[in-house]
């Protein structure tokens, strides 16, 4: 007799399911793109969210942890774009800026003109609808188990921006000062999100 030990799915992994097939419909691509949701919504609704018994989330229970599924994020508005713009975490530096809000590429808030020689950049999004040669690479790099999140992201694949560079292109400049600013914006955030993760600790 065989036993199908798959746990029941809570409400959140239900929630998560129904959300991925109300979703389908509505995401850039086809084809490839499609079956590739297509496979990871069904490995999802077949494994969900990752558990104790899974040896690399002993101690991060994310099926216990996970009470509800939030609603994907909607295109950003006028309001949130706006604050987009206000943002510069990089005043004074020469650099091309490409803006995600809420998931969605904002090609008004982004740096496109006058592209360097041997350098592609278009929305991910955008690149799905219209059959961009590198969409064929998504999906192709796979762990060796069932990994949740992945499978999740790939379900709900949206947009993003793709970033196609010819071999042997060298367009940098300022290259030094900015890398310098990037490490210590990300420093300087980093020590943010451990401040607030340990005061939400010790204050609940």
């Amino acid at each position: 007799m065989n036993v199908d030990l798959r746990p029941v799915q809570t409400s959140t992994e239900q929630a998560l399911v129904a959300a991925m097939e109300a979703a389908r419909i509505k995401l850039p691509g086809d084809g490839a793109i499609k079956k590739l949701r297509e496979t990871a919504a069904r490995a999802f609704a077949e494994s969900g969210l990752p558990h104790r018994r899974i040896e690399e989330w002993k101690y991060t229970d994310l099926r216990a942890l996970m009470r509800e599924a939030a609603p994907l994020a909607p295109p950003p508005e006028a309001e949130a774009i706006q604050q987009a713009k206000r943002i510069d975490p990089f005043p004074g530096v020469e650099l091309r800026r490409l803006v995600l809000v809420n998931g969605v590429f904002v090609h008004e808030l982004s740096n496109l003109g006058n592209l360097e020689k041997g350098l592609s950049i278009v929305s991910l999004a955008q690149a799905m609808t219209e059959g961009h040669p590198l969409i064929g690479h998504i999906g192709k790099l796979k762990p060796e188990t069932y990994d949740a999140s992945l499978a999740m992201n790939t379900a709900f694949l949206n947009d993003g921006f793709l970033v196609d560079l010819e071999p042997l292109v060298n367009f940098c400049t300022s290259s030094e000062e900015a890398m310098r600013n990037a490490q210590s914006l990300i420093t300087e955030r980093t020590k943010l999100l451990i401040q607030r993760y340990l005061n939400r600790k010790y204050n609940d």
